[in-house]
Order: C-alpha cells, then sequence, then structure tokens
C-alpha cells in the first residue's frame, strides 16, 4: 500500500481544468470564491449590500480620497455624482447627460480633496466639498495658475496624478484618435496638503516652475489607449507601444521631449481602457489576444520589462480563450490592496454582463477565480458599515474595499457572515458558493492501476447563525466530499455539525464557546478566527465509500451554507498497485 500525502495540497490556486500531465497535484482542477492563506484554502471575505439605492442606475466609476468616497452613476439619461459619507449617501448633482453608459469615456483625477471629472467631448468638472458641496466650477479649470495650454480650454476622457503633475488626455476628436496629453504645471510645494484640499481655485505652480521648461503637451506616437501611474512610473499605453516617464526624468523629459519606448507586438494592444491598473511598482492589464501581462522591473537589467503570466501557467490561457468573451466593453481591472490581489472583472461567453473575476495573488503568485461578483466598478477606501451602530465610520490606516454593481447596488467587503441588526432595509447578505476540486491525481505511474482505498481531509470551519441559544446548526449540511475516480463519482459524503461536534467528544476535547484555544493548520487544533469559533475536522472517506479501481482520483469540496466559513489544509489518500485483475471487477 501507497499514501500520497500532498504537501501544501491547498496550498496553489487554479490550473486551467485541463489535467496537464506535468501539473503539481497541489493546484486546483477547478475552483471558485477560494482564498490561499497560512498554506491552505479558505473561502473568501463576504460582500454586504448597503440597499436604498437605485435599481434602474448603473455604477460608472467609483473615487476614494483620503475623507471622502464618491461614484459616477448613470441614471437612465444623465450621469450623477454622488458622495457617501459616514451617515450616508449625498447626491451632489448632474454631471452630463449622456445617451448610454459607457465607463471607458468617463475618468476622475484626485488631487487629495480636489475632484476633476472628465468626459470625452465635454467640458471638465472640478469639485472641492469644502469649497462648492453641491455645485461644480468649470470657469476656473482651466487656468493660468494651473496649465500653459494656450487657448484655455480642452476636453478629455482620462487622466492621472503623477509625480506632482496633472496628465490629462486631451480629446482632439470623437473617433477617440489622439495622442497629445497635456500637463498641469507642477504643484506648488511650498504649501500644505491641508491648504490645496480646501483652496483648490488658488492653485500655484511652483516659484521655479518658469525655469523648468516643461512643457504643456506631450505628443505619443499613436493613439493613447490608457495611463498608469505606479510608484515610479507613468506608463502611457498607446495603440502599438507603451511609453513611460518615471520621475527622475520627468525633467529631462522637458529638455529631451522624448519619451522612453516599451514595443509592443501586433495584437498585445489594451482590451480596453480599464483593463490595466498599477499595483505597486508593477502593471498588469489584459490585451486584445486575451492574454495577461505585467510590465515591471527585474533585477540586473535597467528598463521595465514585459512579461505573459498567462501563457507560462498550467492551462490558464488556454482556459480563457475557452471560457472569456470576446467583447469586454465593461470589462475592468482593479488591485484589491486589502487582499493584495489584481482582480480582472470579465464577462464570460454565457452571460450578458462582468460574471467572472479572474485573481492573480501576488503573495503566493497563482490564480483564483470568484463568481456571483457582477461589478462595475470597485475601489479601496477606508470607509467601513458597522452592524453596531448603524452607520459607517472611518478605519484611519485600514483598507477596504467598496464596489457598486451594474442595478445600482453598493456593496462593501466584510468577514462577517451574519447579521444581528433588525434593520432589513440596510443589509442584503446571500450565501457564497465555494468550490474547490484537485487536479486529477495519478499518485506515482500515470499509466499504472490502482486500488484506492480511503481518503482523508482535514480543515476547519465554523458557523454563524446569529442565534446565541443555538450556537450549532445541527443538521445542515455545512459543505459535501466528492470523489471522482477516472472521471467518474465513487463518492458523496455531506458533513453537518452533529458530525463535526461527535467527533470532538470522541477526542475527549473540551469545548467552550467563548474560551477556545488558537488554531494551528499544520496541527489541526480549534481556532478564534474573526471573533467567530473555527472547529477542526478530520474526515476518513473509507473503504466503504471510496474502494474502487482507477488510474486517477480527483477529490472535489463544495458549499453553500450561507453561515460558514471553511478553511482546507491536508489532504491524504491510500491506494495499491494492481498488476494483473479483470477490469470487470467490482469493489
Amino acid at each position: 500500500m501507497a499514501r500520497l500525502t500532498i504537501n501544501g495540497a491547498y496550498s496553489k490556486g487554479f490550473a486551467g481544468g485541463y489535467n496537464h500531465i506535468m501539473t503539481p497535484p497541489a493546484y486546483s482542477n477547478y475552483l471558485r470564491n477560494c482564498r490561499i492563506e497560512n498554506n491552505a484554502t479558505i473561502m473568501r471575505d463576504w460582500s454586504r449590500v448597503h440597499s436604498g439605492m437605485w435599481e434602474s442606475w448603473v455604477f460608472l466609476k467609483m473615487k476614494a480620497t483620503e475623507k471622502n468616497l464618491y461614484a459616477l452613476i448613470w441614471e437612465g439619461n444623465n450621469t450623477g455624482l454622488y458622495r457617501f459619507l459616514p451617515t450616508g449617501k449625498k447626491r451632489i448633482g448632474t454631471i452630463w447627460t449622456l445617451t448610454s453608459a459607457d465607463p471607458s469615456d468617463l475618468d476622475i483625477v484626485a488631487v487629495w480633496e480636489l475632484l476633476i471629472i472628465l468626459s470625452r467631448g465635454n467640458t471638465p468638472y472640478w469639485y472641492t466639498p469644502e469649497q462648492w458641496l453641491n455645485q461644480f466650477d468649470r470657469s476656473q479649470l482651466p487656468s493660468k495658475d494651473w496649465w500653459s495650454y494656450p487657448d484655455g480650454s480642452f476636453t478629455a476622457s482620462m487622466g492621472v496624478f503623477y509625480s506632482w503633475f496633472v496628465f490629462l488626455n486631451e480629446v482632439v476628436d470623437t473617433t477617440k484618435k489622439t495622442n497629445r496629453i497635456i500637463l498641469s504645471h507642477e504643484i506648488n510645494l511650498d504649501r500644505n496638503r491641508e491648504y490645496w484640499q480646501k483652496n483648490a481655485t488658488t492653485f500655484s505652480q511652483r516659484k521655479d516652475a518658469d525655469n523648468l521648461n516643461i512643457p504643456y503637451k506631450i505628443i505619443c506616437p499613436s493613439t493613447v489607449q490608457a495611463m498608469v501611474a505606479t510608484q515610479q512610473n507613468l506608463y502611457i499605453f498607446c495603440s502599438d507601444s507603451v511609453q513611460y516617464l518615471d520621475k527622475e526624468l520627468l525633467m529631462e523629459y522637458a529638455r529631451s521631449k522624448t519619451l522612453r519606448t516599451l514595443p509592443m507586438a501586433t495584437g498585445h494592444q489594451l482590451m480596453s481602457k480599464n483593463m490595466c491598473v498599477g499595483a505597486g511598482n508593477f502593471v498588469f492589464f489584459m490585451s486584445k489576444d486575451k492574454h495577461i501581462r505585467t510590465i515591471g522591473y527585474t533585477t540586473g537589467i535597467y528598463d521595465p520589462q514585459v512579461w505573459d503570466i498567462t501563457d507560462t501557467e498550467f492551462g490558464i490561457q488556454r482556459w480563457i480563450d475557452d471560457n472569456i468573451a470576446d467583447d469586454q466593453t465593461d470589462a475592468f481591472a482593479f488591485f484589491n490592496k486589502k487582499d493584495s490581489t489584481v482582480e480582472f472583472h470579465l464577462k464570460s461567453k454565457k452571460w450578458v454582463r462582468n460574471d467572472t473575476v479572474l485573481i492573480r495573488d501576488l503573495q503566493h503568485k497563482t490564480w483564483l477565480i470568484d463568481s456571483w461578483r457582477e461589478y462595475n466598478a470597485m475601489e479601496n477606501c477606508q470607509w467601513e458599515w458597522t452592524a453596531t451602530n448603524g452607520q459607517w465610520e472611518e478605519r484611519s490606516g485600514v483598507t477596504n474595499v467598496v464596489a457598486g454593481w451594474v442595478d445600482g447596488k453598493f456593496y462593501y467587503q466584510t468577514k462577517d457572515k451574519y447579521d444581528t441588526t433588525t434593520d432589513d432595509d440596510k443589509i442584503v447578505f446571500k450565501p457564497i458558493k465555494f468550490e474547490h476540486n484537485t487536479v486529477n491525481m495519478a499518485m506515482w505511474e500515470i499509466a499504472q492501476w490502482k486500488l484506492y482505498q480511503w481518503v482523508r481531509l482535514s480543515g476547519a470551519i465554523n458557523v454563524h447563525t446569529g442565534n446565541t441559544d443555538k450556537p450549532y446548526q445541527w443538521v445542515i449540511a455545512l459543505f459535501e466530499i466528492n470523489v471522482f475516480v477516472d472521471g467518474k463519482q465513487v463518492c458523496n459524503k455531506k458533513v453537518n455539525w452533529q458530525q463535526i461536534y461527535d467527533d470532538y467528544k470522541k477526542q475527549q476535547i473540551e469545548v467552550g464557546w467563548n474560551a477556545i484555544p488558537p488554531y494551528d493548520p499544520n496541527n489541526r487544533n480549534i481556532v478564534l478566527m474573526y471573533d467567530n469559533l473555527l472547529f477542526p475536522f478530520d474526515i476518513v472517506l473509507d473503504q466503504s465509500m471510496v474502494r474502487r479501481k482507477g488510474k486517477r482520483i480527483r477529490v472535489q469540496v463544495k458549499s453553500e451554507c450561507p453561515w460558514s466559513d471553511l478553511y482546507l489544509s491536508w489532504l491524504a489518500i491510500d491506494a495499491v498497485a494492481i498488476w494483473n485483475f479483470d477490469l470487470s471487477d467490482k469493489y
């Protein structure tokens, strides 16, 4: 008998689902709504909807400043700007009348608390909550204090604040064929940040700005598709190349008027304006050929490099080609600072809007997939909803994630799985469909027939009932385990609280609801996690359930319990080699 104990069985992510012969067993054949943590797979955080929004409206853009959270919302015949306050939301006013909800033609540039709101074919608005509150002012922007633009008027559809300058992509025609970027003067560094937050109309250039000779415009070699700022560089995505500036070379550019260029092969251009995002000192983007690439630096090379991070993974690129639609008009990329992940919100071939989230886990350098997150816009902010007092509260130094859905609902990420309040109008909660499949494992020789004897799976789980009088849900199936041999299901095991609790009694572990020792994934003990109990489990599927002949085995774990946290940490399989036998034999 041989035992396959999979080291880090749940420490890797999605491998594409095509059972490549060289795919390590720690990868997943298919997963959804999972995260990697402490060398294990856990269920992703919940999202709660803050209702009272507008079912017929669509989130187009979201922007968080240090003190506020804003959203551009298409209201059916116009676009409105909304400000989310600790006590609720406030409609600031109508920006433009638009005939369709096209996020690619809109953008928000934040210079601390100053917003520059852009739309193709429309004069920019700017807004600060301290000065105007309920109105916009277009007469002051652009002005001589900000720009060297000759005639003082322009339209722009995208922009970025980088290295004390504002960069705006000027729209010169309605066909989106523009290659001109205009620059502001360098912001006066002699005044503190609080001054700029409150006195936007008196922004001025640096005292020595006249000596810097910064040109008012940048001419790019082809049509500008997007602009992304990282910690070090400003990247300008053009139709046939990527142009970039770094902070040290910005003044040099003022003298030479020459951009550095990263050539891009045919078909490697951006899928869309919103399909690129900066994460630290790297840029991640999806190109028109549906490859996901990153731009960044590597040791020993002076200039940034471009890497394809999908065609080198086990089946990832094939999975994208087979499942992701060609039309990604509403798709967007987002850097989730809280989870340290880059998310690509995409439309599959089976649906009409963003229904699939392909996630790059930057810490573990692997892929994950989420479902039931049909968002149009997301943002990192320092606000979160607290059910204890029923209002928004600032969490200084803590990054939270908020999102807007196509049906007008506003979501925020949370680890809480239930709500003890009675205000159902404010909180809506839905279960997460968790699924993890191992790859089809041959154990040793691929062509060798085996007799599989048993499967042993360990992890931990907790349940949130919202009722302290009944802390356990005895009957509800918390999760189920399915075993497949050569593609045929041979076992289905549903696990409920009664089974887990009885297992504790057998082990003579004294369980206290409020006094629980720490959890170690390697030792499979109990944990106090997120202020809720997390119980270990150690489930053995013996010969009565698993005894089958075959060449490959796959283990699937699924859960739709609306109150649970599931944590998978360890997997072992026992089998014996078979050399001569009748394939008709049944076990």
